[in-house]
């Protein structure tokens, strides 16, 4: 038997995206053929690590695409403690899932500088090699990257380095909400 993701792709099922109206902008969600899961701020497409992609370039629009996922992220960006568990990590490097799995234990309303994330996983050494992670994350509020600060500062977001621009008040806004 073919395992479900093969199904899929076999009854022609494509990636699906729904773009959310979030307190922070445009929010997209897609879920590939494959079922698996990607966020970011429509913004961010167009920003460092979006590939020049764009809205249409994330597959059908599907307005009721994952509602119970969207629901939850939607609350968590207005601060409340919402469960992602559900959610599996995206592949990526050993290193970068390890990264984003240690990500996922930062509480709501709390932060952890990029060196105190690298002691988490084992490489005490690796703060920057933590931002570049950070960078690649893919499921942005689900795996909370805003949480992570630099350790004199607010640190980069969205791809983008320290200092105040749109990502920087995205990550106030959304860490403001969670001390709320």
């Amino acid at each position: 038997m073919a395992p479900p993701e093969a199904s899929r792709r076999q009854r022609g099922e494509v990636a699906r995206h729904r773009v959310l109206d979030s307190p922070t902008g445009p929010f997209f969600v897609r879920c590939d053929a494959d079922g698996a899961i990607e966020t970011g701020w429509r913004d961010m497409l167009d920003g460092p690590g979006g590939g020049g992609r764009t809205i249409e370039s994330l597959g059908e629009a599907d307005p009721d695409l994952l509602p119970g996922l969207c629901e939850r992220i939607l609350l968590a960006m207005k601060g409340r403690r919402v469960d992602f568990d559900d959610v599996p990590t995206p592949s990526g490097t050993g290193f970068q899932r390890a990264v984003w799995n240690a990500t996922r234990t930062v509480e709501c309303g709390s932060t952890a500088t990029y060196g105190e994330l690298a002691r988490r996983v084992g490489r005490p050494k690796a703060a920057r090699a933590i931002g570049q992670a950070m960078r690649r994350n893919r499921l942005p509020i689900v795996i909370p990257c805003h949480r992570i600060i630099g350790a004199g500062n607010l640190g980069g977001f969205g791809g983008e380095g320290a200092g105040t621009n749109r990502w920087t008040e995205i990550k106030t806004a959304l860490l403001a909400a969670e001390r709320a």
